[in-house]
């Protein structure tokens, strides 16, 4: 997993945090509407009905805990795999430079080479041309 897509899903998981956040807020202000209305001397709910709107709330923020919970847990292995790309890539950057060394090294001895190739081919033709010269028997004088 690139360091990019950790990070994006971290930024995602941020996101729904915070939604899970202002959605808490608002239940919260709403509740806060309900018991002011009912102290303002409004017709009152049963206590069967406000045990049953207890309960309800009461299992929501259970299951909003537990997504927040997991989300944590999921942010905590985002940041551990984050921690290990950036080891790695601290890993790799001295083993990148010496290989770009060592190209650099070996793209100077083949440049060398090709200079001494046509030298060499030069050299043979002319040792060639003065072999042929010299192992010519000598031509009879026609007299």
């Amino acid at each position: 997993m690139t360091l990019q897509a950790i990070m994006e899903e971290h930024n995602g998981l941020c996101e729904e945090l915070k939604l899970l956040e202002a959605q808490a807020d608002s239940l919260l202000q709403e509740e806060r509407s309900k018991t002011s209305t009912l102290l303002e001397g409004a017709p009152l709910k049963t206590e069967v009905a406000l045990l049953k709107d207890n309960q309800q709330l009461v299992l929501q923020l259970q299951q909003a805990e537990e997504r927040v919970k997991g989300m944590c847990a999921h942010i905590e292995q985002l940041e551990e795999a984050r921690v290990k790309a950036s080891s790695r890539l601290s890993n790799h950057k001295p083993a990148t430079q010496l290989l770009q060394t060592e190209l650099q090294d070996s793209r100077a001895q083949v440049y060398e080479k090709d200079g001494t190739i046509p030298t060499l081919k030069a050299n043979c033709a002319s040792l060639r041309f003065t072999s042929t010269f010299h192992l010519r028997p000598p031509e009879a004088d026609p007299k």
